[in-house]
């Protein structure tokens, strides 16, 4: 595609995946170099699209290092769970999450989600750039670094792919 895109395809099995987690310029680690702090803004936004949007599990967005993205114990990200079309986001600290809806997907089409944590008590969803939503910060994690994850895991014993197009992160220091 135009400007290029990040295909990820997984095997024909079920609950096959593939996770990744951003490491930067460090090669055995994860870079964990976000962190959500009262009074600085936080700002994320993904493009993407899946060849299944009910038979697919989807992760994207902020989480602590972890090898279960699917049910991280630390994080803000968007994700939608197999069997479903909706998008959700998580606020998720210690393993107790706020959920937010967010979109509903449809396969084989782009959508733009994002999200931004005004540094006080509040976290605005968007979808293709329309505000949809808003997460209280109730279950904010302020007390980890995170990094940027995301993945696919199939539903069913089907081949399924992920093009990621970009994701965008900044925080005010």
């Amino acid at each position: 595609e135009n400007g290029g895109v990040l295909l990820i395809t997984n095997d024909a099995a079920d609950d096959d995946n593939y996770f990744a987690q951003w490491q930067g310029m460090n090669t055995s680690d994860v870079a964990e170099i976000f962190k959500f702090i009262v009074g600085k803004k936080t700002w994320f936004k993904t493009r993407l699209k899946t060849s299944d949007a009910t038979q697919s599990d989807i992760v994207i967005g902020l989480q602590i290092t972890d090898t279960t993205p699917l049910a991280v114990t630390d994080g803000v990200y968007f994700l939608k769970v197999d069997g479903s079309t909706t998008m959700n986001l998580l606020v998720t600290k210690n393993s107790t999450s706020t959920t937010t809806a967010a979109a509903t997907m449809v396969s084989d089409t782009y959508v733009t989600l994002g999200f931004v944590y005004d540094g006080a008590s509040n976290i605005d969803i968007f979808v293709n750039d329309v505000k949809v939503a808003a997460s209280v910060t109730t279950n904010l994690v302020d007390d980890e670094e995170l990094t940027v994850s995301f993945g696919i895991q199939n539903g069913e014993a089907v081949a399924k792919t992920l093009s990621l197009d970009y994701i965008f992160v900044a925080s005010e220091r």
